[in-house]
């Protein structure tokens, strides 16, 4: 009996410990979106998603805050 209890909670944990990593991660919610205004006003968060879409361009580059990042920088730098 003790065994059967043990092995349903691996799942459990396993689940815990992915959402806690997940969250640790800064993974946001797939429909929190940033704009390419929002970037425009926040350079820092910016270059970070920017560092972070150059860093994987497999994974990231055609994500929606990726590409709003990039539209983003291009319209600062055209603007000064």
């Amino acid at each position: 009996m003790k065994m059967k209890m043990n092995v349903s909670a691996v799942p459990v944990l396993s689940g815990m410990l992915m959402i806690s990593m997940l969250t640790a991660c800064g993974i946001r919610d797939p429909q929190d979106i940033r704009s390419v205004e929002w970037y425009e006003k926040h350079a820092s968060e910016r270059a970070e998603t920017l560092a972070k879409c150059r860093a994987n361009p497999d994974t990231f580059d055609q994500t929606p805050d990726c590409v709003n990042a990039d539209r983003a920088e291009n319209n600062v730098k055209s603007a000064s």
